[in-house]
């Protein structure tokens, strides 16, 4: 999914799009190298995602399901809860990220529209001269 839409934005860019996100600075970088780091980190933490869901999933079917970690119960409940809390929170940093990555497709989207109806009215008006 995540590379498919980075795909996607790839075959939306044409030299104009390029050339206008590039000399776009958003603060020290360009829009261009801005966004490409930002799938590079989506990236990284969708895989990270995919690792961690397959460790989980193989302890826990090589665990026992009576397995204690301390003896105390209400001890291995509070450390369990904190886990979860991580993954739940880990997971939903990850679709916000995603859901940033598709408002800015969205965006390039837009911006690749928009150049291409320039471009069709510029060389409308040549004609016409």
């Amino acid at each position: 999914m995540i590379i498919g839409a980075y795909a996607i934005f790839q075959a939306l860019l044409n030299d104009d799009l390029v050339y206008e996100m590039h000399y776009y600075n958003n603060g020290d970088n360009s829009l261009l190298t801005e966004t490409n780091h930002e799938f590079l980190g989506l990236l990284i933490l969708y895989l990270t995602s995919i690792i961690t869901n397959i460790l989980i999933l193989l302890t826990l079917k090589i665990l026992p399901p009576n397995f204690l970690l301390f003896k105390s119960y209400n001890l291995n409940i509070t450390i369990s809860t904190i886990l979860a809390f991580i993954y739940i929170a880990f997971h939903l940093r990850i679709f916000l990220e995603i859901r940033n990555f598709a408002v800015n497709l969205y965006r390039i989207f837009e911006a690749h529209n928009l150049i291409s109806i320039l471009k069709k009215e510029n060389q409308d008006d040549n004609k016409n001269i």
